[in-house]
């Protein structure tokens, strides 16, 4: 199985970000400070590799300095922003090739550090994000309200961490932080670390190296600040960050052939990357995908299955790049038989009249229909048409947890319909009833069994909850 271990070392690429990591290491060791560098990317895309990978060629010598600060360990924390500080100055008191009288300023200073941690009023009073964005001091309205002693301990604090920061690189060095797995903590902790280090930690020679998801900042500067933060939560960390660093989509190629040949996986299954490739292009879901893919093969082999792996392969794309279709499928064959996959293709050889009822009245094969992508990969060796699925939705429901969905139940009644198994269909529009009492549709499906069934009372009924619902006013 593989591990989320990022790539650590420049020469373990296999991302092909090796000329981005040298960019970087460029920025870093010749721009002015202080600077800070904002490393976007999704959940997964790479960002811890491509930051560890530029450690690796900034190689720590008397000039250049670096931290690795983990955030999620520390997301825990009473106060991040303290954890972060501490993480810099305990790299300069560990540093063997710092003087002892360096040292001994930066003990001092950590045992008097823990003021950060006496409340967040005072920070977020000084430089809030709505101040950062609008490029000026705060006014200091309550200034009362804020003790003295803190107001002198913030300015002793940027002072001597700007005279300890430059004793320690030189007059030419750079001390650079990395801050690694912001998407991982809760959104007030992710903004906490970035107020930190535009008030307190934006001083000449150092250099903040941010790993993070820019959409998630957004998110959660409206869910610290409310709807009011709206207008000006895209523009944020504009205002913090100076190089925005995005990470571009890895090309499908890179991934067939030298992602996924690099992962230490069976040979078997690396056959079969330029299926597991249509995934996507985040590096995480596809270790994801592939350590799923070798769970059901192994499965398999102990439950002497006679499978085909490239249908495995295709349908573990499915599982997770189409979990709705991949859910309605794996269903919908279990309890009817019926492949869904074959109906979308004789959805789309029908005449208009016949594929447009079908596409109305089956929940969500109007979505499927409609995704193109999805269409053009069913329509892609190896086919799933006339599949036996037997022992694939076997191995599905072994290994992959399938939500109860009103939707699902639909689909899965609308198949029994289809097939005159009216009965069994009544049963499940009752499930999905059940999940959702305001289903208008199903509601109507079940009065239309029970009609055919000659309950008309009972369907009656169904058709007067289905209007009072609101359906067919649309």
């Amino acid at each position: 199985m593989l591990t989320d271990n990022e790539i650590r070392r420049i020469t373990e690429d296999s991302l092909q970000f090796k000329a981005f990591a040298q960019t970087l290491e460029e920025i870093i060791t010749t721009s002015e400070t202080p600077i800070t560098i904002g490393v976007y990317g999704t959940w997964g895309s790479g960002k811890t590799s491509l930051m560890r990978m530029t450690q690796d060629l900034l190689k720590d010598g008397d000039k250049i300095k670096t931290v690795w600060f983990d955030a999620w360990k520390f997301d825990k924390t009473y106060d991040l922003r303290v954890a972060l500080i501490h993480a810099i100055l305990r790299r300069m008191e560990e540093d063997e090739s710092a003087t002892k009288e360096l040292k001994d300023k930066v003990g001092e200073l950590l045992t008097r550090v823990n003021w950060l941690g006496l409340g967040k009023a005072a920070l977020s009073y000084f430089f809030p994000p709505l101040a950062i964005l609008q490029g000026k001091e705060p006014l200091l309205k309550n200034q009362e309200e804020i003790p003295g002693k803190t107001l002198e301990l913030i300015g002793d604090f940027e002072e001597e961490f700007k005279q300890l920061n430059k004793e320690y690189v030189g007059d030419e060095g750079r001390m650079v932080v990395f801050v690694d797995d912001l998407d991982r903590c809760i959104s007030e902790k992710t903004i906490d670390i970035l107020e930190a280090i535009k008030l307190f930690l934006n001083v000449p020679l150092s250099v903040f190296v941010i790993g993070v998801d820019k959409k998630r900042i957004e998110e959660g500067i409206i869910e610290k600040y409310g709807e009011k933060s709206e207008g000006w939560a895209g523009d944020y960390l504009e205002k913090i960050v100076q190089i925005p660093f995005t990470l571009p989509p890895l090309r499908k190629e890179v991934i067939t052939e030298q992602f996924i040949q690099g992962l230490a996986i069976s040979s078997e299954i690396k056959n079969y990357a330029p299926i597991l490739a249509e995934v996507g292009d985040n590096p995480r879901t596809i270790k994801r995908l592939l350590n799923s893919f070798e769970v059901k093969r192994i499965l398999a082999e102990k439950r002497k299955l006679k499978v085909e792996e490239n249908i495995m392969a295709k349908l573990a794309v499915i599982e997770f790049r189409w979990h709705d279709f991949y859910t309605d499928l794996i269903g919908i064959y279990s309890e009817t038989g019926t492949n869904l996959a074959q109906i979308l293709k004789e959805t789309s050889e029908s005449d208009e009249a016949k594929r447009e009822k079908k596409l109305k009245e089956w929940e969500n094969l109007r979505k499927y229909f409609e995704d193109k992508r999805l269409m053009d990969f069913l329509g892609q060796v190896p086919l799933l048409w006339d599949v036996n699925l037997d022992h694939y939705v076997y191995l599905a429901r072994s290994t992959t947890e399938l939500k109860e969905s009103a939707i699902n139940y639909f689909n899965i009644a609308y198949s029994f319909g289809e097939k005159g198994e009216l009965v069994k269909a009544i049963e499940n529009w009752d499930k999905a009833i059940e999940l959702n009492p305001n289903y208008e549709e199903a509601w109507y499906a079940k009065g239309w069994s029970l009609e055919k069934l000659g309950r008309k009372g009972e369907a009656e009924q169904c058709f007067k909850r289905a209007k009072e619902l609101g359906y067919g006013e649309s």
